[in-house]
């Protein structure tokens, strides 16, 4: 009872703010023009589309609903835009965690949708930072250290599992031995985790990715156009860097205003879902 009042307060929360945030976009979306937003918002509804399966091939064994799996989604993208460093994430990880009642699991399965994300990134700043001799950047070290250190760790695992385990075995009947131990096999149950749930479905995973980082090109070109700003790598590139450390500028801008009407169009499409099933209900 303690854990579904904090889940509704937090909630409440949240949903206030993130109306009262979408009632002020509107307020900027009503002045742009509208064509242009019409053409984009399609781009960037694929982009969702595509992240939300993802997030749901991820998390398939624990038959989290798809209502609510969006819903956390829709939320953190638009606390994502507006507060640095993808704090967003951590709310997400918190409602999922919620609804398949393991908050482990939960921050497991939003690290490995990141880690995804993060070596598409990393691979295009590097490229783009190394041709045109730029210092690297914050985001790219970020995206580095992340990337580099999840690959480590997954890929050493095993082997360091091994040798650790057979030597702390030997060693168990010391208090920091049998410590040591018990931490292993914690970290061993992340590691499986990890494995199931991205085991047979990597490609798929990989292929998602890259797909909806064509449409998020595709959004950021129309939005470029439709402002006289060329859109080459590098602008692409301080884009997500706008979005990432919280900057609301230029191109970001449009980011921001489109998660508002994909957040106002779930919100119309709940609503209509809702009266559609008031209807029958009192019909029956």
């Amino acid at each position: 009872m303690k854990n579904k009042k904090l889940y509704v307060a937090i909630n409440v929360v949240v949903n206030i703010v993130t109306i009262g945030f979408v009632i002020l976009c509107w307020n900027k979306i009503l002045t742009l023009n509208l064509k242009t937003i019409l053409v984009a918002i399609i781009p960037f509804i694929c982009i969702h589309l595509l992240r939300i399966i993802r997030q749901y091939i991820i998390l398939m064994e624990y038959k989290i609903k798809i209502k609510k799996l969006t819903r956390a989604y829709l939320l953190s993208s638009i606390i994502n835009t507006t507060i640095p460093l993808r704090i967003g994430e951590l709310y997400k990880a918190y409602l999922y965690g919620y609804e398949i009642k393991n908050y482990k699991k939960s921050i497991i399965a939003v690290l490995i949708d990141k880690f995804f994300d993060a070596i598409f990134l990393l691979i295009l700043f590097m490229v783009v930072e190394i041709i045109n001799k730029q210092a690297m950047s914050l985001v790219t070290m970020l995206l580095m250290v992340f990337v580099f250190l999840i690959i480590i760790i997954y890929t050493s695992f095993e082997n360091t599992y091994r040798f650790l385990n057979k030597y702390l075995i030997l060693n168990k009947n010391t208090k920091i031995g049998n410590r040591c131990l018990k931490i292993l096999e914690e970290i061993k149950d992340i590691f499986v985790d990890v494995k199931s749930m991205v085991k047979d479905r990597e490609i798929l995973i990989v292929m998602i990715t890259l797909l909806s980082w064509v449409f998020e090109l595709s959004f950021a070109f129309i939005i470029c156009k439709s402002i006289n700003v060329d859109l080459g790598l590098i602008n692409f590139i301080t884009y997500i860097n706008d979005s990432f450390l919280g900057i609301q500028n230029g191109l970001s801008n449009y980011y921001i205003y489109a998660t508002a009407i994909i957040f106002t169009i779930y919100i119309g499409i709940i609503f209509i879902t809702k009266i559609i099933n008031l209807t029958k209900n009192r019909g029956e």
